[in-house]
């Protein structure tokens, strides 16, 4: 196991950062530190080709979800493997769901 594998993630949360107009790119950002900046276009040989702004939303907003949904998993995997109530099984599902609605620009 290599130290990048072994390495902590920039805890959460994230956040998709809309660009403004002097900022062509979706950028996620933490309290604590800038996590990315998403470069939407490419040069080809048939010139620069872009993603359409919504799918450039999408992205920025999935990647800033990425610690939610992280732990969502790891709790749900946890509580699944321990036999928990339907309490915790409940809770979960409801952190769950947050997760997957931050994603997807439903919260």
């Amino acid at each position: 196991m290599d130290a990048d594998s072994r390495a902590t993630h920039t805890p959460g949360p994230w956040w998709a950062i809309k660009p403004e107009r002097s900022r062509l790119r979706w950028s996620v950002e933490s309290g604590e530190a800038f996590i990315a900046d998403l470069n939407s276009s490419r040069e080809t040989d048939a010139g620069l080709v872009g993603l359409p702004r919504d799918e450039q939303a999408a992205n920025a907003r999935l990647i800033a979800a990425a610690p939610d949904l992280l732990l969502a998993l790891r709790i749900g995997v946890g509580a699944m493997k321990d036999g928990a109530s339907e309490v915790v099984r409940a809770a979960w599902v409801a952190m769950a769901d947050a997760a997957v609605a931050k994603a997807e620009a439903k919260s």
